[in-house]
């Protein structure tokens, strides 16, 4: 599991193929608790595929409450939804507070 803490900007990198060049492509990552509610979102990053492997950079703040997310990988071909993915490790949000030292 990979640890955050709250609203601090991350960017994860996707790596996809199409196996065609001069393919209009979209990729978001999102996090929240399943595939139908987005807690914190890249956005739709637009790319145009080269034919080989493409490397996208999916910049995302993390969500400001603490908890444990799912990621997720939504990639549009030519703005039509084609392939979501669910990433294999589970996000934890963490809201680190700091009580003091006692001596």
């Amino acid at each position: 599991m990979k640890a955050f803490c709250p609203e601090v900007m991350r960017t994860p990198s996707a790596k996809f193929s199409t196996g065609i060049a001069g393919i209009p492509c979209a990729i978001e990552v999102f996090l929240g608790p399943n595939a139908s509610t987005k807690v914190a979102t890249s956005g739709l990053i637009q790319y145009t595929s080269s034919g080989g492997i493409d490397t996208v950079q999916l910049p995302i703040v993390m969500p400001a409450v603490s908890a444990i997310y799912k990621a997720y990988v939504d990639f549009y071909i030519n703005g039509e939804f084609a392939k979501g993915f669910v990433g294999a490790e589970d996000i934890a949000i963490l809201n680190i507070e700091f009580g003091g030292i006692t001596w």
